[in-house]
């Protein structure tokens, strides 16, 4: 059987079970035709559609968060840094809020809006302050969108002048 008969017979199965599954929710009666159906289940899901655009904020699309990573204080006898880096990948300057955030509280303990140049990084940092802390990173495009930055939460160890372990944003 060729694609094209499989597609043609799952977009007919598929249109058979919307009808039959909404004529009475729709309270369809026996005059009216599958075309009269059809068009009120359109209208039905794009009634739906726009509910469900309605869910997220439209303040979310500018929006990278970092999961909660749990931090030790310390390697060794090393007091550990835990650093939220953003980097513009746009072509144009962005104006980013970069903000440090308590994993067990969701207070900010750090905010920093900064312009940051293209292919240029910013970030702020806080000395690891308890054993197996969370932390979230919070990245806020404030003049453009996600897309336009990457970012990442680090956590690096002064002992070596590296990070130990990098969490992307998503």
């Amino acid at each position: 059987m060729s694609r094209s008969r499989i597609r043609g017979w799952r977009f007919s199965a598929v249109t058979v079970a919307a009808v039959a599954i909404a004529a009475p929710l729709l309270g369809a009666q026996a005059s009216n035709s599958v075309p009269d159906m059809l068009g009120q289940i359109i209208t039905m899901l794009q009634s739906m559609q726009l509910s469900l655009d309605g869910l997220s904020h439209a303040t979310e699309s500018n929006v990278r968060i970092t999961p909660p990573t749990v931090v030790s204080s310390t390697f060794g006898t090393t007091p550990v840094i835990v650093r939220c880096v953003a980097v513009n990948t746009a072509s144009e300057p962005q104006g980013i809020q970069i903000d440090l955030i308590d994993g067990f509280t969701g207070i900010t303990r750090l905010a920093k809006s900064v312009s940051v140049q293209p292919l240029q990084m910013n970030f702020v940092f806080l000395e690891a302050p308890g054993q197996g802390f969370p932390w979230v990173c919070r990245f806020t495009v404030l003049n453009g969108t996600r897309s336009d930055i990457r970012a990442h939460l680090e956590v690096l160890d002064p002992a070596v002048s590296y990070a130990v372990l990098s969490v992307p944003a998503e």
